[in-house]
């Protein structure tokens, strides 16, 4: 009966992708995006000057996905458009090309699109770095793309973009013509292109020319986890910032209908609040990546996903004007830019600048770009093919405050033999140091759980006037050195959508002194924030959540393993990772264990918990939590994809073991059992990591009780030897140098082997490396011996229909609806 029960499923899904194939071929998917929802519209014949007249062919706009939309970057490409003269973007490139996200489908106005001077004074917008609008180049072949990050009501309610309002991407090209902007002239003529040339081309965008032009592609966007907050929440939960966009996909499926459940979520708290939080009773659930270390409440840990860090990147090609996408790093480079270590041209001696030179990075190189170890590592690039060599956005863009993300990458760091001999004072064989404000005896030894700026850098009183002023007018200034261009950024969020508009973390050496602003001791102590980096010209990198940089589609670094292998964070590979994890003392939480050699996983994956209470929970209420966590650990909630209640990108589904435990959890939370995961008294300690015949110090979880932090953190650090950057990007450093916060993890005194004696061999650098990859759809479940005999026919179906139509490829692996088959049909045969 059960195999004839199966045999049937498996005739029914056979009709299903014939079905589904036949749709694709009368039309039904005529598109190759992943959602099936790619447009292109063609504009007008754009202006060709090498010819002085038109194009042929007219000009094309493709945008990459049109429907179901979130918080994401979407692709827009063109072809047949004007050459620009420059492959970067400013002010006199001729003939750019702007990106805006406008109201409504019918864009007729500029004030309707973001970043537009009419829409910015309407909605007091003071700053362009604040809007998603791009400005980008063609290249020579009349070709050019780019990513815009669209916002919906919840990151922008004046756009007011959501699942009943739709909106449009509006592409404006600067084709030339006369604009009625231009000295002398009172009215537009288009045809007449004899200023092309002497314009300020990015300054009439909004022109009757350019605006003329524009090409409209209306989106619209997915029902988001807004809906979830016009009520009152059934249960509370807070924690994991890097978790948030996979809780809100979920939380915004469960939230409608008739037995909805709404799930209050506050993404702000970091692990170590939310675990304080949950510990003492102000929250029902806490999201947490590392184990707690004390508190007497009983719970139980439950797998939600498993996640990653990236070190995320725009490095643009000089050659080209387009990003480079395949970079490597190890963890002695990490380390290189977490310490303020590269000179970014302060070394000592100064050569005649106002800035003063900073002797404890002379001799180092100028930025990573520029490090012979980097170079060695990407043999395919050298200096000159790096449009912004020395960018201080190098020195990347980190989260301010306590977080697991922090605690994780430097874990990794200080398992790697040369790079702990590196953060302990050892010169790398191209002589390169540690900043000494870095070393041991100035700051905590990794693994960390914030950062800090340590460096405090030297200042220059500068004089208003004459040799070597700062041309203030009437007041002084400070001129800043290495302190200036390295800030940790309040809020894991603001850390992706600064890299996303190239905005760096570093502020202007020489202080701002307008004559309206007040004088604190003589001098005027501004320093604003450096200003965006042109596309086309961007040295910038960032720590981020593996979510936001498959959300943004931001290139990432591939990182060294322990056995020398080049690994890119995708679902393979942070799955792969779950082979390579320790358990710790709680006997149920997970990290990656870097003494182990697999060269198919990513070093920096995570697995994402909830504490779930099982004692002193109302009915009610425990009742909402399992029924959230079965949903979590359900086929539903654990197939890829950007729907409402799918697994969200850049997350790999949870194991069978896993699945396991969050069914046993919503059960424990379900009865009330009052069962608990607390660990053993004294916290857990990790085993030692081993790689290379090197002893270091035990990796211990950070405490939860860091002295810098109150427990009302909402991703601020209350160091007060570090002010950080605000979200204006404003703000000061004054750090001392002398960092003695406690909030690291104790490590033991003993001393790491200097493995560094020699220079490492080309094959020691460039071998092994992998393919980057895109983050692959479909949930990754192990083959069951039975189930691989019942689906090798069903396969050889598939291969028949796919002959026939080849674009159910897309219906099955790329929309969601074969993964969801697939999950289906092997739950039946689990359960069978």
């Amino acid at each position: 009966m059960l195999r004839a029960s199966r045999l049937r499923i498996v005739g029914a899904l056979a009709a299903a992708i014939a079905f589904l194939a036949a749709s694709a071929l009368t039309g039904l998917s005529s598109t190759a995006h992943a959602d099936g929802s790619a447009v292109t519209v063609i504009g007008q014949n754009a202006w060709d000057p090498a010819n002085n007249t038109t194009l042929a062919s007219p000009s094309t706009v493709t945008v990459a996905q049109t429907t179901n939309l979130t918080d994401q970057v979407v692709r827009v490409s063109w072809s047949n458009f004007t050459p620009s003269s420059t492959l970067y973007y400013n002010d006199a490139t001729e003939y750019p090309v702007r990106v805006y996200q406008c109201q409504g489908t019918t864009v007729t106005k500029p004030v309707q699109c973001a970043g537009t001077t009419d829409y910015d004074s309407k909605h007091s917008v003071n700053n362009i770095a604040d809007t998603n609008l791009v400005n980008t180049f063609t290249s020579p072949d009349g070709s050019g793309y780019a990513d815009i990050a669209l916002r919906t009501t919840v990151t922008d309610s004046a756009l007011g973009c959501d699942a009943t309002h739709a909106c449009s991407i509006v592409v404006v090209p600067n084709w030339g013509g006369r604009q009625p902007f231009l000295p002398g002239v009172s009215t537009a003529d288009c045809a007449d292109h004899s200023w092309d040339s002497s314009t300020d081309n990015g300054g009439y965008m909004e022109g009757p020319c350019s605006w003329g032009y524009r090409i409209v592609v209306p989106i619209s966007f997915s029902r988001g986890a807004s809906v979830c907050d016009s009520g009152d929440p059934n249960f509370g939960a807070s924690g994991s910032p890097m978790l948030q966009r996979a809780v809100d996909l979920w939380r915004s499926s469960l939230c409608v209908g008739a037995n909805a459940n709404r799930v209050g979520y506050d993404s702000g708290v970091n692990e170590y609040s939310a675990r304080t939080d949950f510990m003492n009773g102000r929250t029902d659930l806490g999201f947490t990546t590392q184990p707690a270390t004390s508190g007497s409440r009983k719970f139980v840990y439950a797998p939600m996903a498993v996640s990653g860090v990236s070190i995320a990147y725009y490095v643009d090609n000089a050659n080209t004007g387009k990003p480079i996408t395949n970079l490597k790093l190890n963890a002695r480079l990490v380390a290189k830019l977490l310490t303020q270590s590269y000179s970014m041209t302060q070394s000592c001696p100064g050569s005649g600048t106002q800035i003063p030179c900073s002797p404890e990075v002379t001799g180092n190189p100028s930025s990573i770009l520029m490090d012979p170890e980097f170079l060695a590592l990407n043999p395919d690039y050298q200096p000159w093919d790096y449009a912004n060599a020395i960018s201080t956005g190098t020195y990347p863009l980190v989260v301010q405050g306590d977080s697991d993300l922090t605690y994780e990458l430097t874990r990794w760091i200080e398992s790697d033999p040369q790079a702990r001999a590196f953060l302990n004072g050892a010169a790398d064989p191209w002589g390169m140091r540690v900043n000494k404000y870095y070393l041991p005896t100035s700051s905590p030894k990794y693994p960390i759980s914030s950062f800090t700026a340590n460096d405090p850098g030297q200042t220059n009183h500068l004089p208003a006037s004459g040799s070597g002023s700062c041309n203030a007018g009437n007041y002084a200034c400070d001129a800043w050195g290495i302190q200036a261009f390295w800030n940790p950024i309040s809020g894991l969020d603001h850390i992706s959508n600064k890299l996303l508009s190239g905005q760096p973390s570093s502020l202007a050496p020489i202080a701002n002194c307008p004559s309206n602003q007040g004088v604190i001791e003589g001098f005027c102590p501004s320093h604003p924030a450096d200003p965006p980096q042109a596309v086309g010209q961007r040295g910038i990198f960032a720590v981020v959540p593996e979510a936001d940089a498959a959300a943004y589609q931001f290139p990432t670094a591939a990182l060294e393993t322990t056995d020398g292998h080049f690994v890119q964070p995708t679902t393979d590979s942070m799955t792969a990772a779950l082979s390579s994890m320790h358990t710790n003392a709680d006997k149920v939480t997970q990290q990656v264990d870097h003494s182990k050699s697999n060269p198919d996983a990513y070093p920096l994956t995570m697995v994402d918990y909830a504490m779930v209470p099982t004692c002193g929970v109302a009915s009610s209420k425990a009742t909402k939590i399992s029924q959230f966590l079965n949903y979590v650990g359900s086929d539903a909630g654990q197939v890829y994809g950007t729907l409402p209640g799918q697994l969200a990108p850049g997350f790999a589904a949870l194991s069978d073991a896993q699945i396991a435990r969050t069914d046993k959890a919503a059960a424990a939370v379900g009865t009330q059992s009052c069962t608990t995961d607390k660990p053993p008294s004294g916290g857990d300690k990790p085993p030692t990591n081993k790689p290379g015949g090197d002893n270091p110090p035990a990796n211990n979880p950070p405490s939860d009780n860091p002295p810098t932090n109150d427990g009302n953190n909402n991703g601020s650090n209350n160091d007060t030897n570090n002010s950080g950057t605000n979200d204006n990007g404003n703000g000061s450093n004054n750090n001392s140098g002398d960092n003695s916060s406690s909030d690291s993890p104790s490590n033991s005194s003993s001393s790491p082997t200097n493995n560094d004696s020699s220079a490492p061999t080309k094959n020691d650098l460039t071998s092994n490396t992998n393919t980057p990859q895109n983050v692959s759809f479909g949930k990754p479940d192990p083959d069951k011996a039975g189930f691989t005999r019942i689906m090798l026919p069903l396969l050889l179906i598939i291969g028949g229909a796919l002959i026939i139509g080849g674009p159910a490829v897309f219906v099955l692996g790329k929309t969601g609806a074969g993964p969801v088959i697939v999950s289906r049909v092997k739950s039946l045969f689990r359960r069978g």
